[in-house]
């Protein structure tokens, strides 16, 4: 099982939440608060301005999910 699914499985199972899409970010690229929060509200900016879409193409053709095209 990838990590992806791994993670997926457990957010699923414990949160009882299946994620439209789980995007794994160095966390540098996380933007946070003087004091360490993160600024959800800017991150959700980024993700629906499309900066994202690279890695969740990405990660699509890796898991072979329902947004790819089968050989």
């Amino acid at each position: 099982m990838s990590l992806t699914k791994g993670i997926r499985t457990r957010i699923v199972n414990n949160l009882r939440v299946n994620p439209d899409d789980l995007i794994p970010l160095d966390k540098e690229i996380i933007p946070k608060t003087a004091i360490g929060k993160i600024q959800r509200s800017q991150l959700s900016q980024r993700f629906n301005t499309g900066e994202f879409k690279a890695i969740i193409k990405q990660i699509d053709i890796l898991l072979g999910n329902a947004n790819t095209i089968s050989d």
